[in-house]
């Protein structure tokens, strides 16, 4: 069910003001649909009595509007008083309402329409349609302050220290990700076990799976207390990794946790900020300079660590 609205002139001249390209972007990280509106892109060639730019800066107030199979129209806010706003002539605004639970947004996924209802400066009231309503699945700002990926090459461990923020996150599957061939290529990380004597607090283990008190994500495949929860594959996949390592130090890796939401798998990612070497400095303090002369110009070389 699509929304139609009967408008009157002034309410025609008002929803000028906004591009029907206007979308409505769910983020069920953090329970919160945001009313994105376009202005008109048209707007130049708008007479001036449309009133668009009567009204800049006024405080006026929205609801976001969805159409859900199940439940029929969904009012946001459901109460009689709107999303406060400052409408801004001919820019972007977002407006954003935020659920109490996971629960009640859920309520919202199988709109596929909607649209919005504005009253502009408390008196003039707009009725209108977006192109698209999605629900973002991605969205690592959210969840991570920071993310590092932190290897060690002489032990063989590999990992992601982070900093989590609040995300609504529960049950989850971990995945290490790195970029080779315009493919990214995923490596399954499992909880590791507190007995493993690389175990430290807030590490992704058998005692914490809780997302907002797990700081790092550990991949060990080749210990005693690891190694069963690997395949060979993954194992091996772990050697392409570190050889593609080798090969491009500018290799992208990110870090990927997938849930499941009504039956789709979603994901948050993040992509490393910075690379780090547990034993860096052993490695450059065991690093020699050689000099070597060609047609005047020194070049200088850093031999193998």
């Amino acid at each position: 069910m699509n929304f139609i609205y009967v408008l009157t002139v002034t309410q025609k001249s008002f929803k000028q003001c906004f591009s029907p390209a206007s979308s409505i972007v769910g983020n069920r990280l953090t329970k919160t649909i945001s009313l994105h509106l376009l202005p008109n892109p048209l707007m130049s060639f708008i007479p001036s009595d449309n009133m668009c730019k009567v009204l800049n800066r006024k405080s006026s107030t929205a609801f976001i509007l969805l159409n859900s199979q199940a439940l029929g129209l969904i009012r946001l806010p459901s109460t009689a008083i709107g999303i406060a706003f400052t409408y801004i002539f001919n820019q972007n605004i977002t407006i954003s309402y935020t659920f109490a639970t996971i629960p009640l947004y859920d309520q919202t996924l199988d709109a596929t329409n909607g649209g919005f209802e504005i009253l502009m400066d408390g008196e003039y009231q707009i009725l209108g349609s977006v192109a698209n309503v999605v629900h973002t699945r991605s969205n690592q700002t959210s969840c991570f302050s920071q993310a590092r990926f932190v290897f060690d090459l002489a032990i063989g461990i590999y990992g992601f220290e982070v900093e989590p923020v609040f995300c609504s996150l529960t049950s989850f599957d971990v995945f290490f990700e790195f970029y080779v061939n315009h493919t990214w290529l995923k490596i399954p990380v499992r909880a590791i076990s507190s007995s493993n004597p690389l175990y430290i607090s807030g590490d992704y283990s058998d005692i914490n799976t809780d997302f907002l008190q797990i700081t790092r994500y550990l991949l060990d495949p080749t210990s005693a207390s690891e190694y069963a929860k690997y395949t060979d594959d993954e194992r091996l996949a772990v050697q392409m990794m570190v050889g593609a390592m080798f090969s491009d130090f500018t290799l992208q890796v990110r870090l990927s946790l997938e849930y499941d939401i009504k039956s789709t798998i979603g994901a948050i990612t993040a992509v490393a900020d910075y690379w780090y070497s547990l034993d860096s400095l052993q490695c450059a303090s065991a690093m020699t300079i050689r000099a070597t002369l060609n047609e005047g110009n020194i070049m200088f070389k850093t031999g193998d660590s």
